[in-house]
């Protein structure tokens, strides 16, 4: 974590894997000194035996903007894989109600499934540039950048599915950032646009074997599933197409309209 001050306002950096040197983060965060804010770092506020979580969650909401560097090593990491499965804080569970402040800086070729690269910056060889940017976003102040994206929810009561969206405007391939988070008893898609009047439909991904009990399922819970699926060519595993009633439902592939 390293933060930045300018007079009572803050400016938050959150690093999913904290090396000793990182040159792009060490660039920009230059560039950010250089146009006058104050940086501190994790070891100037964290003392040994505090609560990372809550010194964390404390120091962001205190904050303007949590800039979160996420890097191919860092997604890829034991650390961040064990936090998952453990359902441990990552940056979107610390910034909880704070996700305004969240933007997430995707070094190199980097990208990860619990941030929207929609609503951050890529931060490739033009350092300076990327920096230029943050710096132009800071002077707008924190504003909800999610506020023309959508969401939907998938009712499906059953555990561990791979649920996606996709459609025309997507070519209806399968993106990491259309895939469905489970719930309690459902799953939930945000942060994506829409184009009113497209074709869209949803799918669950599984195993060839898995495919006619995950149709029953769906069936079950009020969609529409016509025929055994499709093949999902970069997997080699099964497409169980499902098609939405509250949607109009158009076509011989019984494709949902915007």
């Amino acid at each position: 974590m390293i933060l930045s001050k300018e007079g009572l306002k803050w400016l938050g950096f959150s690093f999913l894997i904290r090396t000793k040197t990182n040159p792009p983060v060490d660039e920009i965060v230059s560039q950010i000194a250089k146009a006058g804010h104050d940086v501190r770092r994790d070891e100037e506020f964290l003392s040994l035996g505090d609560s990372i979580v809550a010194e964390i969650r404390q120091e962001i909401a205190d904050s303007d903007f949590t800039l979160v560097f996420v890097s191919s090593h860092s997604t890829s990491s034991e650390w961040l894989a064990r936090a998952r499965s453990l359902r441990s804080p990552v940056p979107r569970a610390y910034c909880k109600s704070d996700m305004n402040k969240l933007i997430p800086c995707f070094l190199g070729d980097a990208a990860d499934t619990d941030l929207d690269a929609r609503l951050g910056v890529r931060v490739g060889s033009d350092r300076v540039g990327a920096a230029k940017t943050l710096l132009d976003r800071f002077q707008q102040g924190p504003k909800d950048k999610t506020e023309d994206l959508e969401y939907m929810v998938i009712n499906i009561p059953v555990h561990g599915l791979e649920i996606y969206l996709t459609g025309h405007i997507w070519d209806w391939q399968r993106y990491p950032n259309l895939k469905y988070r489970e719930m309690i008893s459902s799953y939930l898609l945000s942060g994506f646009s829409k184009e009113p009047g497209t074709h869209f439909k949803h799918f669950v991904l599984c195993d060839h074997a898995d495919a006619d009990r995950i149709g029953g399922q769906i069936k079950n819970a009020g969609y529409l599933v016509k025929g055994d699926g499709s093949i999902d060519r970069p997997s080699g595993r099964r497409r169980v197409w499902f098609t939405r009633t509250d949607y109009p439902i158009v076509g011989p592939n019984e494709n949902n309209v915007w």
